[in-house]
């Protein structure tokens, strides 16, 4: 293709842009979550779809469901809806799934679609004997934990040891944890073992529990980012879990977080900013939809949700890659309490913070975007930094990378050829 002029257009999925002499919209599409249910264990076959039907459902979530019809069965029904499907839901413990079930399930998450797993799904395709073959015609699954849940699942502890929950103080501000609160709360099942998560992982809730007098603690709900895929595992899901509130919010904003939609917030009437509406967001696809382009412009996207997210700034260097960074953490400084507004509506905060790495860890990132098949489709990605609070732009040169995060000028070493910081920042400015 080449047209006389060529447009490039970064889309985020969460902002609908419609510029002038957009076509008139259509309705988006509802998100579409395809349950896959076999365990025997927790009852998740009444506990998910009453869950689906009470939080999802009401919200505009289509719900589709594969329940196996007995637990001696590896034959999930309706497994060809699952191509259609936007997220894939799994509580499923050691089934062995059909082969064209087990290649819908690969080809639903090789297409980068999201996952969500409670509980059992960290051992869903695993048979317990490890030296075990499926039956012919059937197909396993054994590191399906680690490869895509991030997880490392080693066991359970007993049933009668108290357990007590609470989020991670650093992901306070991660939207799985919106609502939820920063008090610990007891939950009653059986607590997983999670050693050593996979490093793409985001542990966001951890439990503690007292074994022979002494203390333990594992994680409990995590995020799982690798590959641009949106992930997200609890351990939780046990019947009595879904009666606690902690968990249901949990759930609700893992579901809305993993199709990269807005986290509901229930029960509360949401102060809009301007420019902000609780409508449905738009897919990258159906955004495109909406654009009216001249007839001498090609208009195409390069990159969406959840692979960028709120990029304010970007840059190239000389190999064609792409930096940006991403201002996840705006307009809430983590660490930071706004104190008034001047007259053009810029914040006075309750303190300066220190400058990285001994600031408050925030969301914001700066990534790298390469487009490895030359095609202007960035499909390679690399985070250089997280942790940051407010970073608004990014430059390479001097032997490293210039970071602009307010009010600190920072410089970060970095060695020839890589991808990250050698050493901690220089404060240049101040």
């Amino acid at each position: 293709m080449t047209p006389r002029r060529f447009l490039a257009v970064l889309f985020l999925a969460l902002v609908s842009f419609v510029p002038a002499r957009a076509a008139e919209p259509t309705a988006p599409k509802p998100p579409h979550i395809f349950f896959l249910i076999g365990e025997p264990e927790y009852d998740t076959k009444t506990t998910v779809p009453a869950f689906a039907k009470a939080e999802l459902e009401p919200r505009g979530v289509q719900c589709t469901f594969s329940v196996l019809p007995e637990d001696t069965s590896n034959d999930f029904p309706n497994i060809d809806a699952l191509k259609d499907a936007d997220l894939l839901f799994i509580s499923v413990r050691r089934h062995t799934p059909s082969q064209a079930a087990m290649a819908a399930i690969r080809a639903h998450i090789a297409a980068g679609k999201p996952v969500i797993g409670i509980r059992t799904a960290s051992h869903a395709f695993a048979l317990r004997d490890k030296t075990a073959k499926p039956p012919t015609g059937y197909a396993d699954w054994p590191d399906f934990d680690h490869e895509i849940l991030g997880g490392n699942y080693n066991n359970h502890y007993g049933r009668d040891l108290e357990t007590w929950a609470k989020i991670v103080p650093a992901q306070i501000q991660h939207p799985v944890l919106a609502g939820i609160g920063a008090d610990e709360f007891k939950i009653t099942s059986h607590l997983y073992k999670n050693p050593d998560l996979t490093e793409a992982v985001t542990q966001l809730l951890t439990a503690r529990i007292a074994v022979d007098g002494k203390s333990e603690t594992q994680p409990i709900a995590w995020v799982n980012t690798k590959d641009g895929r949106r992930v997200f595992y609890t351990s939780l899901g046990a019947k009595e879990d879904f009666e606690l509130p902690q968990f249901r919010r949990l759930l609700l904003n893992g579901v809305f977080w993993a199709l990269g939609r807005a986290v509901p917030v229930p029960g509360t009437a949401e102060k809009l900013r301007p420019g902000q509406t609780t409508a449905a967001a738009s897919t990258p696809s159906e955004a495109m939809g909406t654009f009216k382009v001249a007839d001498d412009l090609v208009l195409e996207p390069i990159m969406s949700e959840p692979n960028v997210v709120k990029p304010l700034f970007m840059n190239f260097d000389e190999r064609g890659r792409m930096w940006v960074v991403e201002y996840r953490q705006y307009p809430e400084p983590a660490g930071l309490k706004v104190l008034s507004h001047d007259s053009y509506w810029r914040s006075v905060y309750d303190k300066v913070p220190p400058p990285p790495p001994h600031n408050a860890k925030g969301l914001d990132r700066i990534t790298i975007h390469e487009s490895t098949k030359g095609d202007g489709v960035y499909d390679k990605h690399t985070t250089f930094i997280d942790g940051l609070n407010i970073c608004t732009a990014v430059e390479r040169g001097r032997g490293g990378v210039w970071v602009l995060n307010p009010p600190y000028l920072l410089f970060y070493p970095v060695k020839e050829g890589e991808d990250k910081p050698s050493g901690d920042p220089v404060v240049h400015l101040a």
